[in-house]
């Protein structure tokens, strides 16, 4: 499934109005690539006592995967925020992963370079996205700039257990077009190995 993800995200020529826009691209990409499976948008999975929307889940030859999308562009500049979902997002597919045994996948694509530096001495320092997601309780960390104290840092935000480490890998997205050079990507393979 990655191999496919990969072969779709470089064969991609548009430039997204949205997220999505990208969901419904890349669900209609993985119909027409696997015709027998089913392919659904905002699935409602049942998690922690509660209902969410996995953005896509595909079910083919007995097997299950769900897919997180993240669609971020430079003028939506709250790295740290968006970083964070992120790590909230992995989380979430390590334990649907965990739960049902199902591989699942994280698409991150963005035209903000700013996601693939490190970001010392920041509040969001520990979810930081430029080599690698590692395995352990990830917070918010209190710095000077930050007017929230410890606690409601903690209570609006709360630690996020990352259970495997991810590498990530940056890739080039849609160079075949100038208005699509300056976005990159990266994709995690999400099993249950914990």
């Amino acid at each position: 499934m990655k191999q496919l993800l990969e072969e779709i995200m470089k064969g991609i020529n548009e430039l997204f109005m949205s997220e999505a826009h990208f969901r419904s691209y890349l669900s209609r990409c993985l119909q027409q690539s696997l015709p027998q499976a089913i392919v659904n948008e905002e699935y409602p999975y049942p998690y922690k006592n509660k209902t969410i929307k996995v953005d896509i889940r595909v079910e083919n030859g007995g097997k299950e995967h769900y897919i997180e999308l993240k669609y971020k562009t430079k003028k939506q500049a709250t790295e740290n925020m968006h970083s964070y979902h992120i790590y909230k997002d992995i989380n979430r597919l390590e334990t649907i992963s965990k739960e049902n045994g199902s591989q699942n996948f994280f698409i991150f694509l963005t035209n903000n370079e700013r996601y693939q530096k490190v970001h010392k001495d920041t509040d969001y320092e520990q979810f930081c996205l430029s080599e690698q997601i590692c395995k352990g309780i990830h917070k918010w960390i209190k710095t000077e700039l930050c007017e929230r104290s410890e606690e409601e840092l903690q209570k609006s935000y709360p630690a996020i257990e990352i259970n495997n480490d991810y590498k990530i890998e940056w890739k080039n997205f849609g160079q075949s077009q100038e208005q699509l050079k300056n976005f990159h990507y990266f994709i995690i393979a999400i099993d249950n190995k914990a």
